[in-house]
């Protein structure tokens, strides 16, 4: 016993959760809250390097420090065989992720002979975590300095490569989209159809989609094409124009059965209240693709990456993504992916084979029509299925899961996010795509190119509207880091 008096009163409904908890993640801690409320007493069983048969990144104190930080935890026992585990708690059940559900469980003859009952994970847990005032240690314990130290992460290292961004050249395909944002003040209830009406003040526009992504890789000094497609509208006509301000060299070819597409946002006090959009969903006809393909033909010789930025209308689809990623992996050039679907459908699975994705969780979930395994079994799987290289599992607030491929599988690693005052999040993922993609094709080390994706997320939300990042912006956030 390593944590709280044992429990005396047999009559208390306990229950116990065993595992290695080596980085510990939100999928962690779901599953915990989880066991917790269905349960008087909770006991946590935390594997040796002996039990665990596998080699693990954190000694066992520093496992045990992170499960102490959550304070629902009753009690944390280290096991060394997790039979022994279960004859000495004899809780009431034993619970394990629902991915275990349909494997077989070597420990489920000892949990019969002693009474108990083995559980998997309700169907029906959310997926969104919220973290309590009473887990403010676990918040606030440095983890992005435990992962920099377990990497071998440097201020100069992080410098050097910002520094070298400007020697890059690639090309961004993808959905160009406007960003309006209209501000707002209430003037009160109608009294003709009972709806709060509100007065326009000002408004603003900003280029978005995988605009933003070109731009951010723009202001962060890479020589940088933009690809997409328009329609033959007002504006359409505008956004050659709009492109070329944000230093981006554009390719854009305009479909006249399409609509370009903006997204309008109403805002009050910072808050959005309403969203309207004008969009198109089909697909670009054939003579169109063909003269994309054939652009990036021409440009591949002298391309270090070229990043797919799919917001799942209409352009980017099937046999042309399959194109260009032949194109990318015949000439040695780094292609990620992301392909959004918060508000549309969209899937994961026509991107194989690329070096970097970077789904959210819902994506993920969506792509495997698997929405109650844990995080961990997400990730792998769904990097196994599509044949990443590597995958980068977003999680909000909750930061980041990195899967990359290995010889044996995917090695696991989590970075929380930086802690910031969010006003807008809806670019975040397209900031964590470009510099990512930046790093990555540079020192072809994921790990040190998500923390600086991270961090140019954590600048992203902090502002309204998208606003191209900088080398002077990053330069000045890693300041902070030894």
């Amino acid at each position: 016993m390593e944590r709280k008096e044992k429990v005396k009163d047999k009559a208390l409904k306990k229950l116990l959760v065993y595992g290695k908890f080596d980085i510990l993640h939100v999928g962690h801690i779901r599953l915990l809250k989880y066991a917790k409320r269905i349960s008087d007493y909770l006991v946590v069983g935390l594997f040796d390097e002996l039990c665990s048969q596998q080699t693990l990144r954190l000694d066992y104190n520093t496992r045990m420090n992170d499960l102490e930080s959550l304070s629902f935890i009753d009690e944390i026992i280290k096991c060394t065989n997790v039979n022994e585990l279960i004859y000495d708690v004899r809780p009431v059940y034993v619970l394990k992720g629902n991915e275990f559900a349909n494997r077989v469980n070597d420990e489920a003859e000892t949990i019969a002979e002693i009474g108990a009952k083995l559980l998997f994970m309700s169907v029906n847990e959310p997926l969104e975590v919220k973290v309590t005032v009473n887990e403010a240690k676990y918040r606030n314990k440095n983890y992005a300095k435990s992962y920099r130290e377990r990497h071998k992460i440097k201020r100069q290292d992080l410098s050097n490569c910002i520094s070298n961004f400007k020697n890059l050249n690639g090309i961004v395909v993808g959905d160009l989209i406007f960003d309006r944002y209209i501000d707002c003040s209430p003037l009160g209830m109608s009294q003709e159809d009972k709806n709060i009406v509100y007065e326009t003040k000002t408004q603003r526009q900003f280029v978005g989609g995988a605009g933003i992504v070109a731009a951010h890789c723009s202001g962060l000094g890479s020589n940088i094409e933009f690809m997409t497609v328009v329609g033959c509208d007002p504006l359409g006509t505008k956004a050659e124009k709009q492109i070329e301000l944000l230093g981006v060299s554009p390719k854009i070819f305009v479909d006249e059965t399409r609509q370009t597409i903006r997204k309008t946002r109403y805002v009050w006090n910072n808050r959005n209240i309403f969203r309207a959009s004008a969009l198109s969903y089909h697909r670009i006809d054939k003579e169109l693709e063909e003269k994309i393909i054939i652009l990036i033909q021409k440009r591949i010789k002298n391309l270090d990456f070229i990043i797919l930025s799919d917001f799942n209308y209409g352009f980017l689809y099937g046999s042309f993504i399959e194109k260009i990623i032949k194109l990318a992996k015949e000439n040695n050039v780094i292609i990620s992916a992301d392909s959004q679907s918060s508000s549309q459908i969209g899937t994961l699975g026509k991107y194989r084979n690329v070096d970097l994705v970077t789904p959210t969780e819902h994506e993920a979930r969506s792509a495997l029509q698997d929405y109650t395994s844990g995080l961990s079994f997400i990730g792998e799987t769904l990097a196994q299925k599509i044949s990443a290289q590597n995958l980068v599992l977003t999680l909000g607030k909750e930061g980041l899961l990195l899967f990359k491929e290995k010889d044996d599988g995917y090695y696991i690693d989590r970075l929380p996010a930086e802690l910031t005052f969010e006003v807008d999040s809806s670019g975040a993922g397209d900031s964590l795509l470009s510099i990512s993609t930046l790093a990555y094709t540079l020192t072809k080390n994921l790990e040190l190119s998500c923390f600086l994706g991270s961090i140019a997320a954590s600048i992203q939300v902090s502002r309204r509207g998208n606003t191209p990042l900088s080398c002077e912006t990053m330069l000045e956030a890693i300041q902070v880091f030894k």
